[in-house]
C-alpha cells in the first residue's frame, strides 16, 4: 500500500481528507488498488466515502489506460464506475471491451450502464447494438436505443420508428405519449431525408398533444427544408393542420414560407377565419415586402380579433408606406375607422400610434379610444409613449391619461395563449368585465404563476401552445393544491372528439371555440363564476 494511504482506516477525519487530497494532487495511478478497496469496502462515513469516490473518478478520468483496464475488474461496482468514466470521457480504447462486457452480461442495470457509455462514445461498431435493443421490453433501454439509432441517422430503422408513432396514435394509446414514442419522434427528427420530413409533416396534427408539440419542435429545427411539405397542407381540408402549418412557418421566419402563405391566399385557401388569423400572425415574423402588402390588405378585415392580429403583425414592420395606408384608411371616416383605431390600441402598437398621432385629425380619436379602455397596462403604455413624444399636444394627452382612474384590482383571471393578439383581446375584454387579468404565452409560464402562489378565480387556456400545451398545463394545474376546483376553460379550434376527451380527462370544465366574440366569452365565464359588480 502507498505511504499516503497507509493505515487510511485508522486515520482521523482530517488525516483521511489530507491523504485523499494528496493523492489527487499527485494524479498518480499507483494508489488505485487501495482506492478500489476503499470504494468497495466503504467506511460508512458519508463524507469520506463520497471523497473516495470523487478521488477515484478524478484519477480514472485523467488516465484512459487505467479506466479501460478497470472494465476487466472482478467487482461489478468498479466495472460500473469505469464504464461511466469511459463513456463520459469518450475513451475510444474502451469500445472493444464494452462490446465484450455486453456479450457476457444479462443484468439490466449493467446493460443500461453499457448502453449509456456507448451512446456517449458513439463508435460506429455500436450501431448494431442499438438496433438490437429498439424492441427491448425495458422502456428506458428501448428509448435510449431509439434515440441513438436517430443520432446515427440509421435508415434501416425508419420504418420501425414510424410504426412506433402509428402505434402511439391508436385509440388505446393516444392518451399518453410514452417515452418510446417521444424518443421515436426525436430520432426521426435527427434525419433529414425528404421521406422522413414528409412523414413528420403528415403528423402535424398528432393525436397526443405532447407528441404533437415534439413533432412541431423537430420540424422547426429543420428550418426552411420543411416549407415545401408544409405548403401541401393548405391544399387539404384539415383546418387545424393549416393553422399549425402557418404557426410553424411563422416560427421558421423564412421568406419562402411567407410566399407559401400568400400563395395559399391567392388560391382562395384561407377562407376559415382561424386560418387567416394564424397566417397574419405568421407574416408578422417574416419581414418581406409582399408580406407587408398582404398585411396592409388585411386592414379591411371585419373581425376585431383578426384585425388586432393584423395590427400586431404590422407593428414590428412599420415603414412610411404602412403609416400612409393606415392614415388614408382612418381619414375616410367610414365604418372601418373605429375598428382599426381599437385594434391599434388593443394590440399596443406604439410605433404605429406615434406616427398616426402626427395627423391632427386622428390624434383625438386615438386618445378617446385609450380613455375608454379599462386595461391599466394599455393606459400606462400609451401614457409613457406620449410622455416621450415631442408633439405639442402629447404632454397634455399624457396628463389626461395619468388622471384616468383605472381599476387595477378585482377577481383575477389567468389567460394562457401563444398569440399576442389573443392576449391583447383578453386583457381589454376581461378588464371591461371588471376582472384583473394575468397573461402567459405558454403553459409553463402559466404554471410558474400558480407555483409562486398567484391566485385566480378562473383560467382560460389555449389548447396548442409551444413549450407546454394547454392539456399538460391543465393536468399540472389540477395536481396543484388550490386549483383542483378552479374553473378551466379551454380555447380551441379543435373539432376532433379525441382532443376534447383528452382535455376533459385532464380536468377542463368547458370549451370555447374560435373565433368568438366578447359576448360569447362573457357568457362562458358566467357559467362558472359571477362577474364583478
Amino acid at each position: 500500500m502507498t505511504s499516503t494511504l497507509l493505515d487510511f482506516r485508522g486515520k482521523d477525519l482530517m488525516g483521511q481528507i489530507q491523504a485523499l487530497e494528496e493523492i489527487k494532487s499527485r494524479k498518480s495511478a499507483e494508489g488505485l488498488p487501495e482506492l478500489y478497496d476503499l470504494f468497495i469496502h466503504r467506511l460508512n462515513d458519508s463524507t469520506i466515502d463520497y471523497m473516495v469516490g470523487m478521488t477515484l473518478r478524478e484519477l480514472l478520468a485523467d488516465n484512459e489506460t487505467e479506466a479501460v483496464a478497470g472494465l476487466g475488474h472482478d467487482h461489478p461496482e468498479i466495472q460500473k464506475l469505469c464504464i461511466q468514466i469511459c463513456g463520459q470521457k469518450r475513451f475510444a480504447k474502451a469500445s472493444p471491451l464494452l462490446l465484450e462486457l455486453l456479450s457476457k452480461n444479462a443484468d439490466s442495470s449493467m446493460l443500461h450502464e453499457l448502453l449509456v457509455a456507448m451512446s456517449q462514445i458513439q463508435a460506429p461498431e455500436f450501431l448494431e447494438v442499438f438496433r438490437n435493443q429498439i424492441d427491448s421490453p425495458k422502456e428506458h433501454i428501448a428509448a435510449l436505443a431509439i434515440d441513438m439509432a436517430g443520432r446515427y441517422k440509421d435508415p434501416s430503422v425508419v420504418e420501425k420508428l414510424m410504426g412506433i408513432l402509428e402505434k402511439g396514435e391508436a385509440d388505446e394509446n393516444y392518451m399518453i405519449c410514452d417515452i418510446r414514442t417521444g424518443a421515436a419522434i426525436e430520432a426521426l427528427g435527427h434525419m433529414s431525408d425528404d421521406r422522413v420530413l414528409e412523414y413528420l409533416v403528415s403528423k402535424l396534427h398528432y393525436r397526443n398533444p405532447t407528441g404533437r408539440l415534439m413533432v412541431h419542435q423537430v420540424l422547426i429545427s429543420h428550418g426552411s427544408k420543411i416549407i415545401p411539405f408544409l405548403s401541401k397542407i393548405f391544399e387539404g381540408e384539415d383546418v387545424d393542420a393549416k393553422i399549425m402549418a402557418a404557426n410553424l412557418i411563422g416560427s421558421i421566419g423564412e421568406k419562402s414560407g411567407g410566399e407559401v402563405l400568400i400563395g395559399a391566399a391567392d388560391r382562395g385557401l384561407l377562407d376559415d377565419p382561424n386560418v387567416r388569423y394564424a397566417v397574419y400572425e405568421a407574416l408578422g415574423h417574416i419581414p418581406f415586402m409582399k408580406g407587408i402588402i398582404f398585411l396592409m390588405d388585411g386592414l379591411t378585415e371585419k373581425d376585431p380579433l383578426i384585425l388586432t392580429a393584423v395590427l400586431a403583425a404590422l407593428e414590428p414592420q412599420v415603414n412610411p408606406g404602412v403609416i400612409n395606408k393606415i392614415k388614408e384608411l382612418l381619414l375616410k371616416e367610414d365604418a372601418q375607422r373605429e375598428p382599426v383605431i381599437q385594434a391599434i390600441v388593443r394590440s399596443k402598437s406604439l410605433k404605429i400610434f406615434e406616427q398616426v398621432y402626427d395627423e391632427p385629425k386622428l390624434a383625438p380619436a386615438l386618445i378617446d379610444c385609450i380613455l375608454n379602455v379599462k386595461d391599466p397596462s394599455i393606459t400606462d403604455s400609451f401614457r409613457q409613449k406620449l410622455s416621450e413624444m415631442t408633439q405639442a399636444t402629447a404632454s397634455q394627452d399624457a396628463e389626461k391619461l395619468s388622471r384616468v382612474s383605472v381599476k387595477k384590482s378585482g377577481p383575477r383571471i389567468l389567460a394562457a395563449d401563444d398569440s399576442k393578439a389573443m392576449l391583447a383581446f383578453y386583457r381589454t375584454t376581461l378588464t371591461e368585465f371588471g376582472f384583473a387579468v394575468a397573461t402567459a404565452e405558454n403553459g409553463r409560464d402559466a404554471m410558474e404563476m400558480i407555483r409562486r402562489g398567484d391566485e385566480f378565480v378562473m383560467i382560460l387556456t389555449d389548447m396548442n401552445m409551444p413549450v407546454m400545451d394547454g392539456i399538460e398545463f391543465t393536468r399540472q394545474a389540477r395536481d396543484h393544491e388550490g386549483y383542483r376546483q378552479t374553473p378551466i376553460v379551454m380555447i380551441t379550434t379543435e373539432s376532433e372528439s379525441s382532443q376534447i376527451k383528452l382535455a376533459e380527462h385532464a380536468g377542463v370544465n368547458g370549451f370555447l371555440t374560435k373565433p368568438f366574440t366578447s359576448d360569447q366569452l362573457r357568457s362562458k365565464i358566467a357559467k362558472y363564476i359571477d362577474e364583478p359588480v
